[in-house]
């Protein structure tokens, strides 16, 4: 949860950076909230028939292929759609990675610190990427998201392929 928030929310920081006029950014992000609430919406509809395994590699894969979409330069649609993409996929992914610890520990224990790793990487990874970018580039930051999005499917895949594993053999 810390790695993922860490990339996740260090990179989104910092898409107001993208190359357009500050209305530009400031509208495409806007319009990207509704891809996110249809990413939610999508969890309600399909988590019953979506397993947490495909639904993070899919989603976190995806959110990093979003990312480094922002290497190119492109007009406001399409920046529209790799924002909204990626808003669309975090707003899908979070669900599943709570849905994930929440089945590692019925206690509940488990949930509330990764909730605290949550929000220590929503801190950290701003922090993270403002001593890395520069005026020149917003390439740093994007390849500390890559890099941390990609850690974080590395830790995470193995416990949930392993509690799904046990699950289907009771």
């Amino acid at each position: 949860m810390l790695l993922y928030f860490i990339g996740q929310i260090g990179a989104w920081s910092y898409f107001f950076r993208y190359g357009m006029s500050e209305q530009s950014v400031g509208s495409a992000l806007s319009i990207s909230q509704f891809f996110g609430m249809t990413g939610a919406f999508s969890v309600v509809l399909f988590s019953h028939v979506v397993r947490k395994d495909i639904a993070l590699t899919l989603g976190i894969g995806l959110s990093i292929a979003a990312i480094a979409a922002l290497f190119g330069s492109y007009g406001f649609v399409a920046f529209v759609l790799i924002s909204g993409v990626y808003q669309f996929l975090w707003n899908m992914t979070h669900p599943y990675l709570l849905g994930a610890l929440a089945s590692f520990d019925p206690t509940g224990k488990v949930i509330a610190q990764g909730t605290g790793m949550q929000f220590l990487g929503t801190a950290a990874g701003p922090a993270i990427a403002a001593a890395l970018i520069s005026d020149a580039s917003i390439a740093p930051v994007l390849w500390m998201g890559i890099i941390f999005m990609l850690a974080a499917l590395a830790c995470m895949l193995p416990p949930v392929i392993q509690e799904h594993r046990l699950r289907t053999q009771r």
